[in-house]
């Protein structure tokens, strides 16, 4: 299993968008985004860090963490993915979460973001990374909450 994260390309937004798993789809459109492309290409647009994660050469899930202002000490962090990071946890977290979080959290002491309350596996992984749950609203009907996780 060759895994690999580099920097991401525009072009990973259309690799990626056709495998996306059911719950980030869900999160996606109920946000408003038309399709998973779009909110890919989106948040790629607006980030300062973006990245690919891949396997055997195959793009299988995009992240990165967009400012919510020029001199801001927020940015919204953001991961989409296919059905195929679930298979590899251990080297997922090992190799993703722990060093990108520590890089965004030294360029913003800030992150957040919001997560479908439909979605308890990315619940219960943001929980793991130390996010604090603060607020809830509805999107579209569906529970939505608000997360930070704060530089250590």
């Amino acid at each position: 299993m060759d895994i690999v994260i580099r920097e991401a390309a525009l072009e990973d937004t259309s690799a990626l968008s056709p495998s996306i798993r059911e719950p980030d789809k869900l999160e996606v459109l109920t946000m408003g985004a038309p399709d998973p492309e779009e909110a890919l290409a989106t948040s790629f647009k607006l980030s300062s860090f973006r990245y690919s994660l891949l396997l055997n050469e195959r793009v299988i899930a995009m992240f990165g963490a967009a400012p919510k202002s020029l001199f801001g000490q927020t940015a919204t962090v953001w991961l989409l993915g296919s059905e195929e990071i679930e298979r590899m946890k251990v080297s997922f977290i090992k190799k993703l979460c722990i060093p990108y979080l520590d890089l965004f959290l030294k360029e913003y002491p800030v992150l957040e973001n919001w997560v479908d309350g439909r979605y308890t596996k990315s619940i219960r992984w943001l929980k793991w990374l130390g996010a604090k749950f603060d607020l809830m609203t509805k999107i579209n009907g569906i529970d939505f909450f608000h997360f930070e996780i704060r530089r250590r």
